[in-house]
């Protein structure tokens, strides 16, 4: 690429979003970084609409509502989820990816604890078809002889693990004076992990 080409992106990059899967994908990216960080009920329309900039009427137009919004940007990450977990080849590798991405995409976990810290009812927010149950069936697989109850709880457990961990990561390892390299910490997050895949109820 020349330096023609970079300013061009340069250019596009700093225009407001133009059409709807611009304004969209604005919008989503925008009630990502803000419900993450104050949690969905301390957000507004126009603070989503302000820091996509857009005119907080194209947010009701795009979504209806700031409830609508939230419903598909969790579908949005259930979707992610769902994509890495299926890549995976076993439950382990499906665990492991799920960890990964939420390492990456560190504003889902920090919304799911904002909505039922404050009251909300997983019905509100919970994709049934999403990584998690893709999960559990991998779990499934991997113990036949293993109830579906059983294996959705090996699943649910693994995955609380995973969350908890990268939500409380700094206090606990702050708790037990770790300061050893958190990459090593993360590993050995990961072997747990493993051992609820592998162990049986």
């Amino acid at each position: 690429m020349n330096l023609k080409d970079n300013k061009i992106v340069s250019e596009n990059a700093n225009r407001r979003p133009y059409g709807r899967e611009e304004i969209r994908a604005a919008l989503l990216n925008a009630a990502n970084e803000l419900f993450g960080s104050k949690g969905p009920d301390a957000v507004s329309v126009r603070d989503v609409a302000k820091l996509a900039d857009v005119n907080h009427a194209l947010l009701h137009r795009h979504f209806g509502s700031k409830e609508k919004l939230l419903r598909d940007l969790m579908e949005r990450h259930a979707a992610s989820f769902l994509h890495s977990s299926s890549q995976a080849k076993d439950a382990y590798h499906a665990a492991s990816m799920m960890f990964d991405l939420m390492l990456r995409e560190p504003s889902f976990i920090r919304i799911v604890a904002q909505l039922l810290l404050t009251g909300h009812q997983p019905d509100e927010f919970v994709t049934p078809q999403g990584g998690l149950a893709k999960l559990q069936e991998l779990v499934a697989v991997k113990h036949p002889d293993l109830g579906e109850d059983q294996t959705k709880l090996i699943a649910a457990a693994s995955s609380a693990f995973s969350m908890g961990w990268l939500l409380f990561e700094p206090f606990v390892l702050k708790g037990v004076g770790y300061e050893g390299d958190v990459s090593t910490a993360r590993s050995m997050v990961e072997g747990a992990i493993q051992n609820f895949i592998e162990a049986k109820p």
